[in-house]
């Protein structure tokens, strides 16, 4: 932003970030992480988050499968990977550099893991857990441009897990 514009009020200014949108600000339903929502709920949200200059990203998980998959085909719909598959190690080191490197924020929309819930509980909430975990480690360093990075859990969750 320019000096002696003033920011919109879901903009915070945050010295080791280019700029840190509020997401919970703009869209109060959106709840605290993790952020579940309903997959009908996508539309408004891209439109508030576009206009806050968001770019939104989305992965479809498909089929239940593995950890491994989850990790491979968020990586690959943000553009950092492009397997099918990835090493949680590999997740984390390709979310930090991303990080590191700063420019827009990013959501990531991830479609499918309320049906892995259904199939495989454990599964669905340890890939929750952990990529929740990887954003939660993003410190910000002395130096350096960052990102802020956002993930939401898309279905239907009202058959899977109640408070959503």
């Amino acid at each position: 932003m320019t000096a002696g514009k003033k920011r919109p009020p879901w903009v915070k200014t945050a010295s080791v970030y280019d700029r840190y949108i509020d997401i919970r600000g703009l869209i109060p339903s959106i709840g605290d992480v993790p952020r579940m929502i309903n997959s009908g709920a996508l539309a408004g949200v891209r439109k508030v988050l576009d206009e806050a200059g968001f770019r939104v990203s989305e992965a479809f998980l498909g089929e239940l499968s593995s950890e491994r998959v989850f990790a491979g085909r968020v990586l690959r719909s943000m553009g950092l990977w492009e397997k099918e598959e990835a090493a949680w190690g590999l997740f984390v080191d390709r979310i930090w550099d991303f990080y590191r490197e700063g420019g827009d924020p990013v959501l990531v929309a991830i479609h499918g893991v309320d049906k892995w819930m259904l199939q495989d509980f454990k599964l669905g909430v340890r890939c929750i857990f952990k990529s929740a975990a990887v954003l939660d480690s993003l410190v910000p360093e002395l130096e350096g441009r960052r990102r802020q990075i956002e993930f939401v859990f898309l279905g239907d969750w009202e058959g899977v897990v109640s408070g959503v």
